[in-house]
């Protein structure tokens, strides 16, 4: 279950609805216990020379309540409500993709592109390209790309068909024809050419990102002014990132957001480029290097995520406050309460924590990480916090055991379920 709240003017003031909605979410519940270990350890060598974080200022703190220590090869608590020191003076924590920067929407867009051709019976989804496409957008959120070409590689062992490198190599010859045609015109108006150049998808898929962000990338609406608003008061920021470098560098530059993240050392870090082998998110890694590259503990830090996997991430590595963000242009303004519901289902964590609440707008930023820094925000959170004008905010609920269970099942029957059933589900969630 979770509650939604729509704001308006006057502070706490409810106009609009409250309404409790149960989802079924097909939740995909990986385990981390193992990998965890090694995957901090992965980052072991980064945060090791680390400062010692600072002791949270808080009442908690003078309580006698001790900070854990940022050890990437620890367990992180994951930070469960009875645990979160209130009143934090970490920093916080951006993704980038979806999150800062409008970019999410131009690199799916192009991963659509580029993969639509060789997805078996597209043409047979509802609806028209358009609606095609923001489905699978939504549908294929927090993978990456490598995991997407082999999602529609199995689609096409199954029915059959060449893989996509076999295809890619000899000429796609068995795209339908009202594919081929949307997919050229899409290509045309993003201004790439009309066909992909590359020795096979994973470099087609660089050339093309390379294009799109350095011409098109913009901030995500309000982001610019959070980012000013965070240094006005010294509250540090920085990215944590699936990312490579190079693409957060160009698409921070095109966008004009580079400078308030300088030295790029610190403050830029990338799950793909800054560690070997890439630690891509639901792994920890990323999160837990920010952290200490700015000397501060996670758990008193504040995570900003457009995706399920990004939230993972944050609370694999023990981040104190996650919010949930849906204000991004990947996201249809219609799709939003779907996307709320799986950022909060925790279905890439361990112990299911999903965010601890989700906003549509960057204007909701600012009244939650200060409540939260105050200690006047407590997790969970209960009572709708003010997060401005026409911001639509979204809170978790307890969950019975029964549910829960319930939920567990439901996702197991909908795994069970061929891809063609799936691709006609309501649902927004990530396909397994």
């Amino acid at each position: 279950f979770w509650l939604k709240f729509t704001f308006c003017s006057s502070p706490f003031g409810l106009s609009g609805h409250i309404r409790c909605k149960a989802m079924g979410c097909c939740a995909s519940s990986k385990k981390y216990e193992g990998d965890i270990k090694t995957d901090q350890k992965v980052a072991a060598d980064s945060i090791a020379s680390a400062p010692t974080p600072p002791e949270p200022k808080s009442d908690a703190a003078a309580a006698g309540v001790s900070a854990v220590q940022c050890d990437a090869t620890k367990q992180v608590d994951k930070g469960s409500p009875e645990s979160v020191v209130a009143g934090a003076t970490g920093a916080v924590i951006f993704d980038c993709d979806g999150t800062l920067l409008d970019t999410e929407k131009l690199r799916s867009e192009v991963t659509f592109l580029l993969l639509a051709p060789y997805i078996p019976g597209l043409e047979a989804w509802p609806g028209t390209f358009q609606d095609w496409k923001e489905t699978y957008i939504m549908k294929a959120a927090g993978r990456s790309f490598k995991q997407k070409g082999e999602d529609v590689d199995k689609e096409r062992h199954d029915a059959g068909l060449k893989s996509i490198a076999e295809s890619w190599s000899d000429g796609l010859k068995d795209v339908a024809p009202v594919v081929a045609e949307a997919v050229l015109a899409a290509r045309i108006a993003l201004g790439l050419p009309e066909t992909p150049v590359g020795a096979g998808l994973q470099e087609a898929k660089w050339a093309e990102d390379d294009v799109v962000l350095k011409t098109c990338s913009q901030p995500c609406p309000g982001m610019p002014q959070i980012l000013a608003e965070l240094q006005t008061r010294a509250i540090p920021f920085s990215i944590a990132s699936t990312s490579s470098q190079d693409s957060l560098k160009a698409s921070l530059l095109a966008a004009g957001m580079y400078d308030p993240f300088l030295p790029a050392d610190k403050l830029i870090h990338s799950g793909e480029s800054d560690f070997d082998p890439p630690a891509h998110k639901p792994k920890p890694d990323v999160y837990l290097k920010a952290a200490a590259a700015l000397g501060v503990n996670p758990r008193d830090c504040t995570a900003i995520e457009d995706s399920d996997s990004g939230v993972g991430a944050a609370a694999h590595a023990g981040m104190g406050f996650i919010v949930g963000y849906v204000g991004g242009g990947q996201i249809p303004r219609s799709m939003r309460e779907e996307a709320a519901g799986i950022l909060m289902a925790g279905s890439r964590t361990n112990d299911k924590r999903g965010a601890d609440v989700v906003i549509s707008d960057a204007a909701g930023l600012l009244p939650l990480v200060s409540a939260w820094r105050s200690g006047t925000l407590q997790l969970p959170i209960t009572t709708p916090p003010d997060c401005g004008e026409g911001v639509q905010v979204w809170l978790p609920s307890s969950l019975t055991q029964e549910t829960e269970e319930d939920s567990v099942k439901l996702t197991e029957a909908q795994r069970q379920k061929s891809v063609t059933a799936l691709r006609k589900m309501p649902s927004v969630c990530e396909l397994p």
